[in-house]
């Protein structure tokens, strides 16, 4: 059932494929040479921004690499708002993507305090030496 194929420059191929069923969509994508270096997160980031799924709840279902290959397939399940994703998936589902959530924003926020102190440090160093 596959719906269209695209090119997608930054990633390789992205084959995707809709099933419709009790208002959801699921797509099934491969990310050509990115092994080892997609998160799940980036991988929602990728089809939210690729297909304009914007103000829809996208959950990824699953991620595979394929053996010998630096290919990734996968699978993720696409609803109208977060509560409708929330009655028909599991909650460890949600669990999961709540901790690479939050992982995410402490990586985030560790990278942004090495970038300050990093300036600040300079900084006192100039004014050391200006005194």
């Amino acid at each position: 059932m596959l719906a269209r194929l695209r090119e997608f420059r930054n990633h390789g191929r992205l084959t995707l494929g809709i099933g419709a069923g009790g208002g959801e969509r699921e797509i099934t994508c491969n990310f050509a040479g990115l092994g080892g270096r997609l998160t799940r997160l980036d991988a929602v980031d990728i089809v939210t921004k690729e297909y304009g799924l914007g103000g829809k709840a996208v959950v990824p279902m699953g991620l595979k690499s394929q053996v010998g290959r630096t290919a990734i397939t996968g699978t993720f399940y696409v609803y109208g708002d977060e509560a409708a994703a929330k009655r028909h998936v599991r909650p460890s589902v949600f669990k999961r993507i709540d901790k690479d959530r939050k992982a995410r924003a402490e990586k985030e926020a560790a990278e942004k305090e090495r970038s300050g102190e990093g300036a600040g440090g300079d900084g006192g160093s100039s004014q050391d030496g200006g005194s």
